[in-house]
This record gives structure tokens, sequence and C-alpha cells, in this order.
């Protein structure tokens, strides 16, 4: 989502839906990774023939938030281009994060 804002409303959600002593299994970006290594030339060497190119990728270490322009093409042949705004967690976020919507 576009701000933690709404990501913390999707777990929320996500929490108050869950059963009692339910799991809840989730994927997020590490942000640990772009501490160490290049965001934009990952992507670029993923970029082969069949595989979205990114490109325009800004990491804003404040916030973790990758900005990039990503290009594919569809099943169909339609060629598509996405303007995307992905946010990185770091485990202590995500610690914080669950025991709080534990908690509460």
């Amino acid at each position: 989502m576009e701000t933690d804002e709404m990501n913390y409303e999707i777990l929320n959600c996500v929490t108050k839906s869950l059963k009692e002593n339910g799991n809840f299994i989730f994927t997020t970006l590490n942000g640990l990774f772009p501490l160490y290594h290049s965001v934009e030339n990952f992507c670029a060497s993923a970029t082969k023939e069949g595989n979205a190119a990114y490109r325009s990728n800004t990491f804003d270490l404040m916030t973790f938030r990758d900005r990039n322009v990503t290009e594919f093409e569809d099943d169909f042949g339609n060629k598509k281009t996405l303007e995307c705004s992905e946010r990185y967690y770091i485990p202590s976020e995500i610690n914080w994060l669950l025991n709080f919507q534990h908690a509460g």
C-alpha cells in the first residue's frame, strides 16, 4: 500500500478476522537488503527477455520505500506500465507491529 497507515489497517483487519490462536503468514520486502545492496542493480540483473523491466528506481533510506516504474507484457501481449511504491520492513518493525496487534 501507499502508506504505513494503510498497511497498518490491513494488518488490523487481518487480526480481527483470525480465529483464536489462528496463524497468519505473510511476506514482505526485507529492509536490510537495500542497506547493503543496490535495489536498482538487483532489478537490472533480473531484466531478461520475458521478465519485467524496472527503471527510475529511487530508494529512500528514511522511509524504506522504493519507487520505480515497472514494465511488462501480459499473457495477451499487451505492454503494461506500473508506477510502483514498495515499502521494505526491517525485522524490528515487524516484531513491534505483530506484538502491538496481538496486544490490541
